[in-house]
């Protein structure tokens, strides 16, 4: 028996985020160079867009166009309010996004 957030632990740990990354911390490194642990909320909305198509979205500038759905749905489910969403928004259009292809 597992809890919810251990459920969701599994999952992000496990699933696929494009360009040979499974698991947020080998997407994290990947992807923005860093660690999990110091993902910036903008890179972490970018990083829980990927799964959904993950060879579409992993390719610029398909990442930062999907974190703008990825925040419209956290609106729309009242987890962030519209100003932090533009916010948020406004730093994911801006930040470094490796391109990564895999042999």
């Amino acid at each position: 028996h597992y809890s919810k957030q251990e459920i969701f632990e599994m999952y992000v740990n496990t699933i696929y985020f494009g360009s040979g990354c499974y698991g947020v911390a080998e997407a994290a490194e990947g992807y923005f160079k860093t660690d999990a642990a110091s993902l910036t909320d903008a890179q972490a909305v970018v990083l829980a867009g990927l799964p959904q198509a993950p060879s579409v979205y992993a390719s610029s500038p398909a990442p930062h166009k999907r974190a703008r759905v990825v925040l419209q749905r956290m609106v729309d489910c009242h987890k962030l309010t519209q100003d932090a969403a533009a916010q948020l928004s406004a730093e994911t259009d801006v930040i470094p996004f490796i391109t990564r292809s895999i042999a």
